[in-house]
């Protein structure tokens, strides 16, 4: 298992980004608590400064994507007629979409959450 540098992220998008990472090793309702703060070279005490167990911080992880998404789908005023706000937000999101690709990737493969 590789541990990544993460030092710019903070210690949430640490285990965010370890869960995704170790989601291309292994499934997801198979890591542990300890190969996530591993990874993310945190401590178990950090890990539970930000969430009560695994399943929350993967519900956790879950949940923002979704909430980023819904931020921009809100955003738009228009939805349909063609015109520069409805490019804007197809854009929007298809950015959304892109920045966040790995992560909806791992969520949505075999090895991902079979809730998402």
């Amino acid at each position: 298992m590789k541990v990544f540098k993460m030092t710019k992220l903070s210690t949430k998008d640490k285990i965010y980004q370890s869960i995704i990472n170790l989601t291309l090793e292994k499934f997801l309702e198979k890591l542990s608590v300890a190969e996530i703060t591993r990874h993310a070279a945190i401590t178990r005490g950090n890990f539970y400064n930000h969430f009560t167990d695994l399943t929350d911080a993967i519900q956790s992880l879950e949940d923002e994507q979704l909430t980023q998404l819904t931020t921009i789908l809100k955003g738009t005023r228009a939805i349909h007629g063609g015109d520069q706000n409805e490019k804007e937000f197809y854009k929007e999101v298809l950015l959304q979409i892109e920045r966040n690709k790995n992560t909806y990737q791992q969520l949505l493969s075999n090895n991902g959450a079979l809730s998402f």
